[in-house]
């Protein structure tokens, strides 16, 4: 799901170059620690369920075999 960081439309007569200034909606800003935090946290789900997937390998790999062989 997108969130459009962008508090209201974009103004294009105030774009030009050198103008940096953005109104974010402040809901969505958070420091970057929060945001490395739970890129880690989310790393680890993943790495979780990855090696929950591979300990089932040698099951499937197992049961495919014998269906190959009936």
């Amino acid at each position: 799901m997108w969130y459009d960081p962008l508090a209201g439309p974009i103004e294009l007569s105030l774009c030009r170059p050198g103008n940096t200034s953005w109104s974010y909606d402040r809901n969505l800003l958070v420091k970057k620690n929060v945001i490395d935090n739970r890129l880690r946290e989310f790393a680890g789900e993943v790495e979780e369920r990855k090696m929950k997937m591979l300990r089932r390998l040698p099951q499937s790999v197992g049961n495919s075999n014998r269906l190959d062989n009936s």
